[in-house]
């Protein structure tokens, strides 16, 4: 299968396309973080992990902290900490 957005977790790992089509994953996200190019895939946080492509939008929430939008949506919002927010921005090398 391939993924060109982003796998989430909810109480099982869920894979979801561009397209929008959901597809339920038997692998955990740690599982799937350790198979996947490290260059083309980043965990945003405890129940994402996302093909940097599907990075829509990084914007400044409290100091220091993003919101991600990705595309397709994803269902709530996604709050990244300060310390993964600089980490993000050097790994994107972004001007969001």
């Amino acid at each position: 299968m391939y993924i060109d957005a982003y796998f989430f977790r909810e109480e099982i790992v869920f894979a979801k396309t561009v397209d929008q089509e959901v597809y339920p994953v038997d692998a955990s996200l740690n599982q799937l973080h350790s198979q996947l190019d490290p260059t083309q895939f980043v965990r945003l946080n405890r129940r994402l992990l996302v093909q940097v492509n599907a990075i829509a939008q990084l914007r400044n929430s409290k100091p220091g902290q993003f919101v991600v939008t990705l595309k397709p949506n994803y269902h709530e919002p996604i709050q990244i900490s300060q310390e993964r927010s600089s980490w993000l921005k050097r790994f994107l090398d972004a001007d969001f």
